[in-house]
C-alpha cells in the first residue's frame, strides 16, 4: 500500500513573505519544521562563521586606505590636503583607522572564550565596519566631484572594492543589515547626484549602479549563505536524530545495546592494560510487571523514565555511562580511584530511586518502588571478557532478588542498607 504525503498550501501571506526572497530561505524553514530557537542559532552560527570574512575585510581596507594615503602624499608632495582636500584625507586616515580597530575586534572575539561575547563583539565589528565602508564611499564621491578627478574607469574600481567588502561583512538577515544597507544606498544616492548637479560629475552613472545594485548584492549574498547554512544545520540535526535514534533509548534516554557494544569494544583493551577499580552495576525495578499490569504500559513508561532521571541526578556527570539493558534492567559503569568506595555508590543508587517516592503495585512488600542491584569490582580485564563480568553481575542481582529485594549485592556480600 502505497501513503501519499501532501503538504498543506501555503496562505496568500506565507507566499508573498517567500517571493520577498531571492532563495527562499524562509520555505526551507517551514519545509524542515524550524523553530525560532533553531533559526537564532543558525543565525548565530552563520555570523560566527562570517566574522572570519570580516576580519579579512578590515584588514583588506586597512591596507587599502594605508597604500592610498601614502601614494597620494608621496605624488603630491606631501602636501595630500592642499591637493585633494581635508575630507578626502579624513576619509582615508579615518577609514584605515577604522578598519584596525574592527580588526581587533574581530581578532578578541575570535580567541574569548565566551560565545556570548564573541558573538556581540563580532555583530559589532561587522555593523562598525559596514558603516566605516559606507562613509569612506560617500567621502570618496564628494571629493573626486569636488577635485574633478571623477572617471567612469575610477569610480567602477573604487566602488567594486568598497562594495566587495559591505558585501562580505553582511552575516545574516538583521534589522540593523537591513537599515545599514538602506541608509548607506540612501545616502550614496544622495551625494552622487548632489555633486552631479552642482560639480558636473562625470561618473554619476557608475556610482548610480552601485547604490542600486549594492543592497541586492547584499541581499542575495546573505540569502544564499543563510540558505546554505540552514541546510547545513538541517542535516546536521537529521544525523543527530539518526544517532540518538541507533544509540539511545527512547524512553529513558540511556544508552541503549547498541552503544553498550561500541563502549566495551572501544574501552576492553584499555581495561585489560593496566589496574582499573571497574565498577560495573546492573539493576532492575522490582515487582515491574505487577507494576505495569495494575497502572498500564504507559504509567511504566513513566516509571522507567523517572528511575533513570533519578539515577542521573544521583550521579550529575555529562560521562556517566549508563545503558538500558533491556526491560526493566539497567546497566551502570564507574572507574573508581578508591575501591572502597564501590558499596557507598552501589547504595547511593539504591536511596536516588527510593527518594521519587513513587507508589508500588499491590502486594509489592514496600509501599514504594524499589530496586535491586548487583555489583561485581574487576580489577582488571586481562584474561577475562566482557560476557564473563556481566554473567557474574547478573547472578549478584539475582542474589539481590532473593534475598527480599531493595538491596544491593556487591561480589556476593549485601551492601548495609541506609534507610531515609
Amino acid at each position: 500500500m502505497c501513503i501519499k504525503i501532501t503538504m498543506a498550501p501555503a496562505s496568500r501571506k506565507e507566499k508573498i513573505h517567500d517571493a520577498m526572497l531571492f532563495v527562499r530561505p524562509l520555505a526551507l524553514i517551514r519545509h524542515e519544521h524550524l523553530t525560532r530557537r533553531d533559526v537564532s542559532h543558525i543565525k548565530r552560527n552563520l555570523c560566527l562563521r562570517m566574522g572570519i570574512a570580516s576580519l579579512l575585510a578590515s584588514l583588506l581596507l586597512a591596507v587599502f586606505d594605508a597604500i592610498l594615503v601614502v601614494s597620494m602624499n608621496v605624488s603630491s608632495g606631501w602636501k595630500q590636503i592642499e591637493t585633494y582636500g581635508i575630507w578626502s584625507f579624513i576619509g582615508q586616515f579615518g577609514g584605515m583607522v577604522g578598519a584596525v580597530v574592527v580588526a581587533v575586534l574581530q581578532i578578541w572575539a575570535r580567541f574569548t572564550m565566551n560565545e556570548k561575547l564573541s558573538y556581540i563583539l563580532t555583530r559589532i565589528g561587522s555593523d562598525l565596519l559596514f558603516a566605516i565602508a559606507a562613509v569612506e564611499m560617500i567621502l570618496m564621491v564628494y571629493t573626486d566631484a569636488i577635485m574633478g578627478y571623477t572617471k567612469g574607469v575610477q569610480a567602477l574600481s573604487a566602488g567594486i572594492l568598497i562594495i566587495a567588502v559591505l558585501v562580505l561583512i553582511q552575516p545574516a538577515f538583521w534589522l540593523d543589515a537591513i537599515i545599514l544597507d538602506l541608509w548607506a544606498t540612501a545616502v550614496m544616492a544622495s551625494v552622487a547626484v548632489a555633486c552631479h548637479f552642482r560639480f558636473g560629475m562625470g561618473g554619476l552613472a557608475y556610482y548610480i549602479l552601485f547604490c542600486v545594485g549594492f543592497p541586492f548584492a547584499c541581499y542575495l549574498v546573505v540569502s544564499v549563505l543563510f540558505f546554505a547554512e540552514t541546510n547545513h544545520f538541517c542535516q546536521v540535526k537529521r544525523n543527530e536524530m539518526l544517532y540518538n535514534s541507533a544509540n539511545y533509548d527512547e524512553i529513558t534516554k540511556c544508552k541503549n545495546r547498541n552503544a553498550l557494544t561500541h563502549f566495551v569494544e572501544e574501552n576492553i583493551k584499555r581495561w585489560g592494560i593496566r589496574d582499573t577499580n571497574l565498577l560495573v552495576i546492573m539493576f532492575d525495578i522490582d515487582n515491574f510487571k505487577q507494576y505495569n499490569d495494575q497502572f498500564s504500559h504507559l504509567a511504566g513508561d513513566v516509571c522507567l523514565r523517572s528511575i533513570a532521571d533519578a539515577i542521573r541526578k544521583a550521579f550529575p556527570s555529562p560521562d556517566l555511562d549508563f545503558f538500558r539493558y533491556g526491560g526493566e534492567e539497567f546497566l551502570l559503569f564507574f572507574e573508581l580511584r578508591n575501591p572502597e568506595d564501590a558499596g557507598s555508590i552501589m547504595e547511593q543508587a539504591r536511596l536516588a530511586v527510593r527518594q521519587i517516592q513513587l507508589q508500588a503495585p499491590e502486594g509489592a512488600p514496600d509501599k514504594i518502588v524499589t530496586i535491586s542491584l548487583g555489583g561485581s569490582l574487576v580489577n582488571s580485564m586481562e584474561g577475562k571478557t566482557f560476557e564473563s563480568v556481566l554473567k557474574k553481575v547478573d547472578h549478584h542481582l539475582y542474589s539481590a532478588k532473593r534475598n527480599g529485594k531493595d538491596v544491593a549485592c556487591l561480589d556476593g556480600r549485601y551492601v548495609k542498607k541506609h534507610r531515609k
